[in-house]
């Protein structure tokens, strides 16, 4: 009898060691990536340093304005930015989204975080990022929601809303042609007590505050909007949430406190408010395939968007992006 249940005892060990040497294996890992659609666009208008602007760049708009602007950056870039709340332009003809649950604040600052951030990439990669920015007013148009949630009323705003999105469909597009793999990075600006960067990878608070285990937090990598990360990190899914080299510490490394990471208090939001990311995270990331994937960064105005901390905020995000993508991507993007 003490041999069969040493037999059976060393059967678990046995399971439980293969698992914890294991990487990102298995479950979820082996499933193959859905088709994703293959977006179509002018070689010859998206080159390295144009700007394209919706609709005045479009025939076939009749507006002769700019609601949301494509800052095509090097081809060879694996990174998109985008700013979608930060813009100013309130066109009175436009209608205000007055449905009750419509957000309408403006992420202060987040389009000048979004160049510093690009100024960092460049001078240190050689590799300018692609950069999406929404210029229209949030009250008229949010383009971080889907098109039923957006509440948009007036057609020049849901134009607008198709334009954005095109632009980001687009810029994934020629990530994938030119590069292969690649990363988008969706910057907002949050009010929240604490003064942190809050990482969103579509986990909830509930999937990440399973504080007793990594064991669960490695089954959820199928929903995440890093997917496709986590199927090629050398590390298991739960250190790229909130490990050493998550994206939150490699922010902390650069003194910017973040959520999640693996520092004693911020390892999960707990109950702290914490957005864990949008419909762009979602629609543009690789939770449903493909190659690129998305986070979104909601950065405070104390330490990333104030106009005193810009520099620094942007140039910390940028460090720890070529960071990210040496240690989980296999890239050494420093030029």
């Amino acid at each position: 009898m003490v041999k069969k249940y040493n037999f059976f005892f060393s059967l678990v060990l046995l399971a439980v060691v293969n698992y914890s040497c294991k990487k990102n294996v298995g479950n979820e890992f082996d499933i193959q990536d859905p088709m994703l659609e293959t977006i179509e666009y002018d070689k010859t208008v998206y080159t390295k340093g144009s700007t394209i602007h919706f609709p005045l760049d479009f025939p076939e708009q009749t507006l002769k304005v700019n609601y949301v602007e494509f800052r095509v950056g090097d081809l060879n870039s694996p990174i998109i930015l985008s700013s979608p709340h930060d813009g100013t332009l309130a066109p009175g003809y436009i209608d205000d989204r007055d449905h009750p649950t419509s957000e309408d604040a403006r992420d202060i600052n987040t389009t000048p975080l979004v160049e510093r951030i690009a100024d960092t990439l460049e001078a240190r990669t050689g590799m300018r990022p692609h950069i999406i920015i929404n210029v229209l007013s949030r009250k008229k148009m949010d383009p971080n929601r889907s098109r039923d949630e957006s509440f948009v009323k007036h057609p020049d705003a849901l134009n607008a809303w198709d334009g954005y999105q095109n632009f980001l469909k687009i810029a994934r597009q020629i990530v994938i042609d030119n590069v292969g793999k690649g990363l988008y990075l969706d910057i907002h600006g949050h009010g929240h007590p604490k003064e942190r960067i809050e990482v969103g990878y579509l986990l909830t608070p509930a999937d990440l505050n399973d504080s007793l285990s990594n064991f669960y937090l490695d089954l959820k990598a199928g929903k995440s909007s890093i997917f496709a990360v986590g199927k090629s990190s050398p590390v298991k899914f739960s250190e790229l949430i909130r490990g050493a080299t998550s994206f939150g510490a490699l922010l902390w490394d650069e003194k910017h406190p973040a959520v999640p990471s693996d520092q004693p208090g911020n390892q999960w939001p707990g109950s702290d408010d914490y957005f864990n990311g949008g419909y762009c995270t979602l629609a543009y990331g690789s939770l449903r395939g493909g190659s690129v994937s998305a986070i979104q960064l909601e950065t405070s105005y104390k330490n990333e968007r104030g106009p005193t901390v810009q520099e620094t905020g942007g140039g910390a995000i940028a460090r720890a992006t070529i960071n990210y993508f040496k240690i989980h991507y296999g890239m050494n993007l420093q030029k």
